[in-house]
């Protein structure tokens, strides 16, 4: 390495086959010269080939052609292929933009001419040959030189000495050349430039084969074996590579993150990690450019409900840490309201946080507020089409309007990450001159699939550890090498033709990918490489994945296997082990919380209701609060829906008074009865839903509940003559000293003065659950305790279509159809009489009320595990760990 550092000394140019290898070089070079004692030096001239070629190029004083850059090129391939006939049929335009553009960096870099043997072309490259023919057309017509003619440009330059040529060019990292390559390389020698290829360093060493279990496996062991070489020495060069890392890359990093950096899982944790990644992640898969185009398309209208409950906790907008607890508030509320869609309007609405007396709602969010009254002004001023320099001016205003990347300081990857968005807006922006003007939708989806397609690897200082794919190895060598995943089904790689080139073409040319011979002389040139490349290198393969068992690769079949005992790799607890074995426990029995000073609780029957399911349930909603997120789904909720036929029925109700006014009524009143109070009821639903209730579906909906009404009128013209006296009455009730209040939905008279209570539901009910100790739905038990003695009895109207029926108990029989007398019903017939029955629930509701009073709040599920299964406490309470393991449905009832 010494002679390649003296003659980047002297002036030389090296020019790297890839990024990775130029950075490694540099920082190779920089403690090379610190070894020598300097302080101050001259940055070495390393850089990739693709940045060599470019620059050489603008180092030319006179360029006739403008260099397109490999965004721009690609959007004119878009742009041929969505105006092509040829592409109608194509569901995936973008991806076949894409493969064609590769397909001429291919043709290019390899002297391929499709066109000149017509018999071997099939559809697809036909349509290839017709778009490349138009690319080429455009690009002299223009004068647009793009990157995959840039290497015969910068040889013709040369030969007619007009490139600006580095005395001496070294090459690193090549396994091969294109023939284009070559050309130029050809051409630079003539015109006087020395280029010297060079090699790293090879290592006589005794490659040790390994098999695992599995690849989770194989990367658990090769994170303990690098940081047991690190223990043994840090200043050591360790490689792991990972044919598969971009589908590893995941579980590869918390792997080496559990064993070489624990403390990453503590807030706050800081220092650097020990290993680093080749392989980036998109842009759009990082917090900050996540938000950015949440607000980009939140500019556009709206956002769906989960995105916008991301973008409402995200840190990176104006007043994020001030105002953080209540717009986690504000997006439980939009939560509650139930729609899937919030618009910028509603929003904008929801953050105000107006509340019914003036006050703000504690959900109120004015900073916010003020973000997306900005942020709307942006919008009002969008133009219907602009090019796109224009669309980049405007969507930094739009993210300047939120206070996007928000006012705390950010940390070096988000600061890196806000510069590469500016680098992004900068290409999109340079678009303008290849695209034509294009609508705001067009112009973010545009920005969004370059964001997608840019990988994003921030940069850290030079760590021991290396994490690479097969390809970033190039010119590389280290201390130690492990090297996974190679089992016969991965290693050689499965040929992947250009499907837009022919196929014999490229096989007989040799392009990469191009047929199963060329990837395994690849394979073995760059398996030698690898077992050259340090003097300690481990080979391991999976023994299976899934269901398969398999094989080590052929070309590596022939090494020496070991046990995975010889490397005598010592066990490194994970995080959580350490974490577990420092703690010390306290055990204590805590099922009591403060007593509840004072009667008043809310929750009315619901207070009840859980208190009988589960005590800690009943204390951690009620008391504490904690309840789970709104669950919105497609149109209306259940509960929705209820309210709606409430509504209705009380309406209709209101109208018809009575039985006998009902039978007097003629039908085509009725009908009109029916048809108002519909109207009514769903106009109502409207204002909340607005954007639920289009035009279609309010027909729908109208039409479903007049035919429901309709259906129910039917079971209530059976009954004895009967008055409605009571709509949605509300009650104050105290028991066993806590005040509830309740709304009860109808109260109806007989002839001789006594009263029924009835309760609308939709769902199927249970009335068996109201005769016990602990009842799961004491709502109507409850309505009675406020009743006197002119109560008869107690029923649910279960308005369901194709199950109308009346259910209850009362104290005589037939004072409603299907309803029994306490005598009578099979739930309660020990109870006696009406009035005993009435005694029977005072107790048991006192003693919920008593006990919720005095603090009980024991995790106590009256039926585990189906109290359970519908809880979205369980985390918190834990229940499960309690439970029985292996309960399945069939023994749920005997557990």
């Amino acid at each position: 390495m010494k002679e390649l550092w003296e003659r980047l000394e002297q002036g030389a140019t090296l020019a790297t086959a890839n990024r990775r290898l130029s950075r490694t070089l540099g920082h190779r070079y920089e403690r090379w010269q610190r070894e020598q004692g300097r302080r101050v030096w001259e940055t070495p001239d390393i850089l990739p080939w693709s940045a060599w070629l470019q620059r050489s190029w603008e180092a030319m004083p006179a360029a006739e052609q403008v260099l397109l850059t490999g965004t721009q090129a690609l959007a004119l391939w878009q742009r041929l292929v969505d105006a092509s006939p040829r592409a109608r049929g194509l569901i995936q335009r973008a991806g076949a933009a894409r493969l064609a553009w590769q397909a001429w960096g291919l043709q290019q870099a390899w002297r391929l001419e499709p066109a000149a043997e017509p018999a071997w072309l099939n559809e697809d490259s036909r349509a290839y040959v017709e778009w490349s023919g138009q690319y080429r057309e455009l690009c002299r017509r223009q004068g647009w030189l793009d990157e995959a003619g840039l290497p015969d440009a910068l040889a013709a330059a040369a030969r007619e000495g007009a490139l600006v040529l580095p005395p001496v060019l070294i090459l690193c990292g090549f396994d091969d050349f294109t023939p284009q390559q070559e050309a130029l390389i050809t051409a630079l020698e003539q015109a006087g430039c020395r280029v010297e290829p060079w090699e790293a360093p090879r290592h006589e060493a005794v490659p040790l084969r390994l098999s695992l279990p599995s690849a989770a496996e194989e990367v658990a062991t090769a994170a303990r074996w690098a940081r047991h070489g690190l223990e043994q020495d840090p200043e050591t060069r360790i490689g792991v590579v990972v044919p598969d890392l971009g589908g590893l890359r995941r579980a590869v990093e918390y792997a080496f993150e559990d064993l070489m950096q624990p403390q990453a899982v503590l807030p706050g944790a800081g220092g650097g990690r020990p290993f680093n990644l080749s392989l980036g992640e998109p842009l759009t898969a990082y917090s900050l450019i996540h938000s950015a185009f949440d607000v980009l398309e939140l500019l556009q209208g709206g956002l769906p409900l989960e995105q916008c409950g991301g973008l409402l906790r995200s840190p990176f907008l104006a007043g994020a840490e001030q105002e953080r607890d209540a717009r986690a508030l504000l997006d439980a509320r939009l939560r509650r309201r139930g729609e899937l869609q919030v618009s910028l309007g509603g929003l904008i609405f929801f953050s105000h946080g107006a509340g019914p007396d003036g006050d703000p709602a504690d959900y109120a969010c004015p900073r916010l507020h003020e973000a997306l009254l900005r942020l709307r002004h942006e919008r009002e001023a969008l133009p219907s089409r602009s090019g796109a320099a224009g669309w980049a001016r405007l969507f930094s205003r739009a993210l300047e309007a939120m206070g996007w990347p928000g006012e705390r300081g950010l940390d070096s990857v988000d600061h890196q990450l806000w510069q590469a968005w500016g680098k992004l807006l900068d290409e999109f922006a340079a678009l303008e001159a290849v695209s034509p003007p294009a609508p705001a939708a067009a112009a973010l989806a545009q920005l969004r699939r370059m964001a997608g397609e840019r990988l994003f690897q921030p940069k850290t200082p030079e760590v021991p550890v290396q994490i690479l794919g097969v390809l970033e190895t190039a010119g590389l060598d280290f201390d130690a090498l492990w090297i996974m995943g190679l089992h016969d089904e991965a290693w050689p790689e499965a040929p992947r033709p250009n499907p837009f080139l022919p196929i014999e073409h490229q096989r007989r040319l040799g392009l990469p990918r191009a047929s199963a011979e060329r990837e395994l002389e690849v394979a073995r040139r760059i398996t030698r490489r690898l077992l050259a490349a340090a003097p300690r290198v481990v080979l391991s393969y999976p023994a299976q994945e899934g269901d398969r068992e398999l094989r080590p690769s052929p070309l590596i079949a022939q090494l020496k296997e070991i046990e995975l005992a010889e490397l005598a790799l010592p066990h490194y607890p994970v995080y959580r082990e350490l974490v577990h074995r420092a703690g010390r426990r306290e055990d204590f029995e805590d099922g009591r919380g403060p007593r509840i000073e004072g009667s008043r609780a809310e929750g009315g029957s619901t207070l009840f209701k859980l208190q009988a399911a589960c005590p800690f349930r009943a204390f951690a909603e009620i008391r504490l609060g904690a309840r789970p997120l709104g669950a919105p789904g497609v149109g209306l909720d259940p509960q929705t829906r209820g309210t709606l036929v409430h509504r209705a029925l009380e309406r209709l109700w209101r109208a018809l008074e009575s039985r006998e006014h009902l039978a007097q009524t003629p039908e085509p009143e009725l009908e009109r009865f029916i048809a108002d109070a519909v109207q009514v009821a769903v106009a109502e639903a409207a204002r909340e839903h607005p954007d639920i209730f289009s035009r279609r579906f309010t027909g729908i909906e109208q039409a479903r509940l007049q035919n429901l009404l309709r259906d129910w009128l039917q079971r209530e013209r059976e009954r004895p003559p009967f008055r409605v006296v009571g709509f949605e009455q509300e009650c104050q009730l105290e028991v066993d000293g806590v005040r509830v209040r309740t709304v009860i939905d109808r109260v109806d008279r007989l002839p001789d003065g006594r009263r029924l209570i009835i309760d609308y539901k939709t769902g199927v009910v249970d009335t068996g659950q109201w005769f016990d100790e602990r009842p799961e739905e004491p709502q109507l038990p409850l309505y009675s305790l406020g009743a006197d003695a002119s109560l008869a009895g107690v029923a649910v109207a279960q308005v369901r279509r194709g199950d109308m029926q009346f259910k209850g108990v009362a104290s005589e029989e037939g004072l409603l159809p299907g309803v029994r007398a306490v005598g009578e019903h099979r739930a309660c017939r020990e109870l006696g009489d009406w009035e005993s029955l009435r005694g029977f629930w005072r107790r048991n509701l006192e003693g919920l009320a008593r006990a919720f009073r005095e603090g009980e709040a024991r995790v106590d599920p009256k039926r585990p595990p189906q109290t359970c299964r519908y809880c979205a406490l369980t985390p918190l309470c834990r229940v499960h760990e309690c439970l029985p393991a292996g309960g399945g449905e069939a023994g749920e009832e005997e557990t």
